[in-house]
């Protein structure tokens, strides 16, 4: 219309109701604050209408009126039908063309004479500067272990709390640390999303500033993300099961976290010692400075503390930007006597990152037979900065091979060098005394590890309790620890008392020992010169 439009005292339309869902006849239960509106020609406002209840009950909004004019003859009502979800529980309600809907409570208000009055914030969290002349801070590192702090604020003394918990939306990345929050009067639990306080908190909050501090220990892993803390907080009576009087308060927070350090783990069992598991774990850097690694922590389902996992090389291992070192670990089960009271946030982040991986994994992939699996959690360090780099769900399981009539020796030195060829001699001895043995070998090679010269031998035909000796050069790329048996020998031709074998169906046998080698990095000129190494 091209004229101006006046409307007059437009309020909303409702009722408050009491206890027992019946309407309060008192005028005066609720106050409709009037608006007039003034509209010029196509011309849009966007207005707040205030309702005011004076009693305690349920607040129902059913409707906005107005008046056009100011003359009172001409009233207008517009009821507000909002529908709710779509029920499709039943057959019916999924059958129905129109759709079947649930009641929308979002005009259903609790009204109540006093609640929690609550204020959140987070202090020392890895956010941007806030100017944009301010120096921007370190991003944040993927598994680097970030403290920060959430501050709850009490404003109302005469609300006494009974129950304030904390929940977040991503457990597997964020983890609460007080754990000795607990008194007399108060008790703490630690959930799986948070943290769960009842009883007396008033006693936790700080006397000058009505303060309550949790500590908090992100790690997050590489990409944007954006994490959310809910705050509920409760008052009342301590044998009410649930109270009204509640507040819920929502923090939302952005991060953005840098790529540092991965990590690949591959099993293998140790054969010399039984129940003995050894590790390669090859670490890479992705940072722009040298990391350090610390050392390395396992936990398993089945142990009731954390595994002890020794390295053959001590000190800390130092890997430069860009690279990557390949590590050997031994594991040791835990005495079944030692038992972890508390577990503390380290070990919980790492517990919720392995539930978040099996449900994705379940997901997408087919039911399996289950197996015992480890996690294993790399500590490195970088200018001042710590973190911890997660392995999941590395299987722990030792093969049974079948009984090889061929016995496997390996001479080599125990150090080399970095771009040096190493020589190793391969020493293979037919253990049975039925009769000859027809067989060859291949060296299995790696992305660290090339066997120089031809990785298949020739078909080898060796009379009982005899020997067959043959050296092969080993280049390494990378300095770490290496297990240099990686043969497996393929039986072609059995005696005619045993089992039968072919070219065509060869039998193929790994023989269960380690034979490990340190290669370490050029540091010298000096060292860039061959050596001759000494052979056991």
């Amino acid at each position: 219309m091209r004229v101006t439009w006046e409307i007059f005292g437009m309020t909303l339309r409702g009722r408050l109701l009491d206890k027992n869902g019946d309407a309060l006849e008192d005028v005066q239960a609720v106050e409709f604050a009037p608006q007039d509106v003034e509209l010029g020609p196509l011309e849009s406002k966007k207005i707040r209408l205030v309702a005011v209840p004076r009693q305690e009950g349920m607040l129902q909004i059913q409707g906005v009126k107005w008046n056009i004019f100011d003359c009172n003859q001409v009233v207008c009502d517009r009821p507000f039908q909002l529908k709710g979800r779509r029920l499709r529980s039943t057959l019916e309600q999924r059958a129905s063309r129109t759709g079947m809907y649930s009641a929308d409570l979002r005009m259903e208000i609790k009204v109540r004479s006093w609640k929690p009055r609550l204020q959140a914030r987070l202090d020392g969290w890895p956010s941007p500067p806030e100017q944009p002349s301010e120096e921007p801070p370190a991003a944040l590192m993927q598994g680097e272990l970030h403290r920060c702090s959430l501050i709850i604020k009490a404003g109302d003394a005469d609300c006494p709390l009974r129950l304030l918990q904390v929940a977040t939306s991503h457990p597997q990345f964020v983890a609460v640390e007080n754990d000795s929050l607990g008194n007399q009067g108060a008790s703490a639990e630690l959930t799986a999303e948070g943290i769960r306080l009842q009883g007396d908190l008033q006693s936790l909050f700080d006397a000058a500033t009505h303060e309550l501090k949790l500590q908090v220990l992100l790690r997050l892993d590489a990409g944007a993300h954006t994490l959310r803390f809910l705050i509920l907080a409760e008052a009342g009576v301590a044998d009410v099961p649930k109270s009204d009087q509640r507040q819920w308060i929502t923090l939302e927070e952005q991060v953005v976290v840098q790529p540092a350090v991965s990590v690949t783990a591959r099993p293998s069992p140790s054969f010399s010692s039984d129940g003995r598991f050894i590790f390669t774990c090859l670490v890479e850097n992705r940072l722009a400075t040298p990391v350090q690694v610390v050392g390395i922590s396992g936990f398993c389902d089945l142990a009731p503390a954390p595994l002890d996992l020794q390295a053959f090389t001590a000190g800390e291992q130092l890997v430069a930007p860009g690279d990557s070192v390949q590590l050997l670990y031994a594991l040791c089960w835990p005495a079944e006597s030692v038992h972890v009271a508390t577990r503390p946030a380290r070990w919980r982040l790492l517990q919720a990152c392995r539930q978040a991986a099996a449900c994705s994994s379940k997901s997408k992939s087919k039911p399996c037979r289950k197996s015992t699996t480890t996690d294993l959690a790399i500590q490195w360090r970088s200018e001042g900065r710590v973190g911890e780099a997660f392995c999941l769900q590395v299987p722990l399981e030792r093969p049974e091979a079948p009984p090889c009539p061929l016995d496997l020796h390996l001479l080599a030195p125990d150090t080399a060098e970095v771009a040096q060829l190493v020589p190793v001699t391969v020493k293979i001895r037919n253990a049975s005394l039925a009769g000859p043995v027809s067989f060859y070998f291949m060296a299995e090679s790696t992305t660290d590890l090339a066997w120089v010269g031809c990785e298949r031998s020739e078909i080898i035909r060796l009379p009982a309790n005899e020997y067959h000796s043959e050296i092969i050069q080993a280049y390494f790329s990378q300095p770490g620890i290496y297990n240099l048996n990686r043969f497996r020998l393929y039986v072609v031709g059995m005696p005619s008392s045993t089992v039968p074998a072919s070219e065509q169906a060869p039998m193929a046998f790994a023989v269960p020992f380690e034979r490990l080698l340190h290669v370490q990095a050029v540091d010298s000129l000096d060292s860039m010169k061959k050596k001759t190494p000494e052979m056991r």
